[in-house]
């Protein structure tokens, strides 16, 4: 049943200003996904930036996935599935420039004519782009009365509940279901070839505003050796880095009914996540013949061959049409636009067929790029916390409170609760409103202060010590070249000093002596103990924000490699443990001029939110028993990390800038990891805890991460509108309880030496094949062996993509050429894939190419097999 789907496009508000005069000549390209019109467009308005069209437009033959059902036919296209909307300047010389775009899942599109028009935040095609505004729309569909509820949406609900795919969060006193009735599906396909952790598949897909959730068949043969487990798995939208699409791929398949081999054309999906996944999802051209119906072909053991776009399936049909179409849209990179192209569905004997999976691949491919690019800019929490918050208190952004937090270390009357930098954040705007400092430190004094350090960051209390001495944490002083000084500063210090017992403190520089010279370039540097009396000053030579990046990056290639040789060598070049080491020495040594020498402490590195936030919550959880409770380590990760700024949008990549990107939070809760390992009794919570607060560090699905301070918290209003990770954690509190634990007051030192720490295995190694499985490789690779099997579809991988052997890891050169395994689709070398065999589960009745691990599994189920070694391909 056909609609006509109405766009009032109403006005925009807070655009870009692109001209040379302050102001843009703004229009509009509006499209929607199977319509029989292409496009269309507003007029153009001039000189303004807040533009008002009160245009109406209709796309007609747009049929609304709720009506859809199994035994329809593509009579007039896919199912609309996206209304896209692009912003452009007109420009009279050159071209136009691109302003912002919209992305509407047409799923929540209803027939109410009298809803109040929506205003939708204007968004980015590439994560690079520097968008502004909001547009006023207001979409409906007219030609029918009611829709019904769309049946998929139940289905997904049924599968996330039988698969404990939904998350327990805390309002108020009751404990609700996340994401719940929120989660709608926006696509969902069935039959795609997926490959996870070397492993292979048949999965259904459904892409939701929340995730990603693939749902996978297990092998048979490994169900009946009793091996294995279900690949099934949810990855919120905002842990995936990157998806590549590779067009080149083939799948070999063999038709059951006289056992023949046919190739078909494939398209791969690479999905890359923050949390180690790699996914790999293959969707065929589906180009069958008449004479191969379903029942005959690979696809009857797989399962159905194809979702439509909406995600209800559909049967090929023998019925005659003869203006069939389906359309597809792309990103041109010419044009920096969507296009949408229209392809023909009839065969040539008349048959209709639905449209092949690989363009529905390619629908999610523009899907998936689109959320890359705006990741971190709202949370889909949002739906969640605005249909609860009338009816259920949400809970978990009340839990720090900086006053009540330095009571309960018995802060002495010496120091003092200040409102200096006011509710407009005015000394220092990445700072909590309130602050502690000495009695006797006047507001000259901290405005002083703060101009003398970067970013206005000035030493501030964050800590008291039970024997009175105290931690102050900061940013750089602006000394710079010429030696620079500030008496309001070294005043702030002084007085801060005589709060101390012993009078005397230590200056801990995360940075190296040359890095901090370096800084005195820009203007920067760190402190002359000269002019600080009672002062020593300590370098601790922890890296900067681009190697910990670098680090990372290598640590991935490294955990995702399937080689065992040289993995220990392979991991250390990696340096991620050596920065670990140097993190927990320098907590550490904090630690020690504190307990042991009885010195007050101050903790800064170049900005003061990145090493400092490491330094100064890594110690204090050594010290402060409080903290290794899992109420006291929600408190100081708000305390250390949100409240007094580290840049979490930057950091986790949710800004236009990729060079500030980089896992320190990711590195303190490896640390944590490192002392929760050498002391398993002294924490009130396991490393599931850890891993929890990993996993949704990315996720955006709680606002928690989603700023850098306290300030933008505010302005972005995210208690308003989003969820607290906390309120999850807080809900699955007994999950994460230490059955060992033991509360006592004592202060941790744990072991640094790179000797004594370990890889995070249950974080970085969680998705590896030997992790999944529980096997050993070798162990796996025996098994196997034993069960003589060979699945009748084999995905070959891209030629393109591929660089280095599988089997030897060695890269390939013009002499070290690429061959292909019939059996298994990998690519390698021709030194490890010398071997020919027969491979009949594939319709190979000839002897073929294959690599030296499927040679020894094929040998064994064919005692009469041919080895005929070759160098050619």
């Amino acid at each position: 049943m056909s609609c006509t789907l109405v766009v009032e496009v109403l006005k925009a508000r807070d655009i870009l200003a692109l001209d040379p005069n302050g102001r843009s000549d703004p229009y509009c390209i509006i499209s929607v996904d199977g319509a029989s019109e292409q496009q269309q467009k507003t007029e153009v308005l001039s000189a303004t930036l807040e533009p008002h069209w009160n245009k109406s437009f209709k796309f007609t033959d747009t049929t609304p996935p709720h009506l859809w059902k199994p035994d329809d036919t593509m009579s007039g296209g896919p199912i609309s599935h996206y209304l896209r909307l692009e912003m452009w300047d007109h420009d009279m010389l050159n071209r136009d420039d691109f302003m912002g775009m919209l992305v509407l899942p047409l799923v929540g599109v209803t027939t109410d004519k009298e809803l109040q028009a929506s205003w939708y935040k204007l968004t980015r095609s590439q994560s690079k782009q520097t968008i502004t505004g909001e547009i006023q729309l207001k979409v409906y569909y007219t030609n029918i009365s009611k829709l019904p509820i769309w049946t998929i949406h139940r289905e997904l609900r049924s599968t996330c509940a039988s698969h404990n795919f939904n998350i327990p969060v805390l309002c108020g006193s009751k404990t609700v279901e996340f994401p719940g009735v929120t989660e709608y599906v926006e696509l969902c396909v069935k039959g795609v070839f997926v490959e996870i952790s070397s492993q292979r598949s048949i999965a259904q897909i459904f892409l939701t505003n929340y995730r990603l959730v693939i749902l996978c068949e297990m092998n048979r043969v490994r169900l009946q050796q009793d091996v294995g487990s279900d690949l099934s798995m949810w990855i919120g939208l905002g842990n995936i880095m990157s998806v590549e699409k590779t067009q080149d791929d083939k799948m070999v398949r063999r038709i059951t009914t006289d056992g023949s081999k046919q190739q078909l054309d494939s398209m791969t999906l690479t999905i890359v996540c923050h949390d180690f996944r790699t996914i790999k999802l293959t969707f065929t051209a589906m180009e069958m013949s008449a004479s191969a119906q379903p029942s005959c072909s690979h696809y009857t053991e797989l399962g159905d061959p194809v979702a439509a776009v909406c995600g209800n399936y559909t049967e090929l049909s023998s019925q005659v049409h003869t203006n069939a179409i389906y359309s597809s849209i792309y990103f041109d990179q010419k044009q920096q636009r969507f296009v949408n192209k229209v392809h023909s569905s009839v065969q040539g004997d008349g048959r209709l067929l639905p449209p092949p999976l690989k363009y529905i691949g390619d629908s999610l491919h523009i899907r998936l790029t689109h959320i890359i690019a705006n990741v971190g800019d709202a949370s889909p929490s949002y739906q969640f916390h605005k249909k609860n918050k009338e009816n259920l208190q949400i809970t978990g952004w009340d839990l720090y409170n900086y006053p009540r937090e330095l009571d309960r270390q018995k802060v002495s009357k010496e120091w003092d609760l200040s409102a200096a930098n006011g509710p407009d954040y005015k000394i220092c705007s990445s700072y909590p409103q309130l602050l502690y400092f000495p009695h006797s430190c006047e507001d000259m004094i901290i405005a002083g202060s703060a101009k003398f350090r970067s970013k206005g960051r000035l030493p501030c209390l964050v800590w008291v010590h039970r024997n009175k001495n105290f931690m102050l944490r900061c940013a750089q002083p602006l000394i710079g070249a010429s030696g620079k000084s500030s008496i309001e500063d070294e005043s702030l210090i002084q007085k801060a000093l005589r709060t101390s017992p012993n009078k005397q403190m230590i200056i801990f520089d995360a940075r190296s002596v040359l890095a901090a010279g370096g800084n005195k370039i820009m203007g920067k540097g760190t402190e002359d103990v000269s002019r600080y009396a009672d002062c020593k000053l300590v370098h601790l030579n922890i890296p900067n924000i681009h190697h910990v990046r670098e680090s990372l990056e290598q640590l991935r290639v490294v955990c995702h490699s399937s080689a065992n040789s040289k993995w220990l060598s392979s991991l250390e070049n990696t340096q991620w443990l050596f920065y670990i080491s140097l993190i927990l020495k320098g907590s550490v040594m904090i630690t020690r001029s504190m307990e042991k020498y009885s010195s007050s402490v101050l903790v800064h590195c170049s900005d003061g939110w990145d090493r400092t936030s490491q330094l100064t919550s890594l110690s204090q959880l050594m010290m402060d028993a409080y903290y290794r409770t899992v109420d006291g380590f929600i408190v100081l990760i708000e305390k250390e990390w949100l409240s007094f700024g580290h840049k979490f949008k930057e950091r986790l990549g949710y800004s236009t800038s990729p060079n500030e990107r980089s896992p320190i939070f990711l590195q303190f809760l490896d640390c944590v990891w490192q002392i929760y390992r050498q002391f398993p009794t002294a924490f009130q919570f396991t490393s599931k805890l850890l891993l929890c607060v990993a996993d949704h560090l990315h996720t955006s699905w709680f606002g928690t991460f989603l700023v850098n301070s306290d300030k933008e918290k505010n302005d972005s209003q995210l208690i308003a509108s989003t969820m607290s990770l906390w309120a999850h954690v807080l809900a699955a509190k007994d999950s994460f309880l230490n059955s060992s634990y033991t509360s006592v007051d004592e202060v941790l030192t744990p072991e640094y030496n790179i000797r004594r720490l370990l890889l995070w295995d249950e974080y970085f190694l969680r998705f590896d094949v030997t992790s999944l499985f529980g096997k050993d490789l070798d162990e796996e690779e025996s098994l196997s062996q034993t069960t003589h099997h060979v699945s009748s579809t084999v995905v070959w991988a891209s030629d393109e993509q591929v660089c280095e052997c599988k089997g030897c890891k060695r890269e390939f050169t013009v002499l070290r050429r690429k061959h292909h395994c019939r059996a298994c689709g990998d690519i390698f070398c021709n030194q490890c894939s010398s071997q020919q065999i027969k491979v009949p589960q594939l319709g190979y009745y000839a002897p073929v190419r294959v690599c030296e691990a499927c040679h020894k599994r094929l040998a064994v189920a064919d005692e009469e097999y041919v080895v005929v070694p070759t160098d050619k391909k």
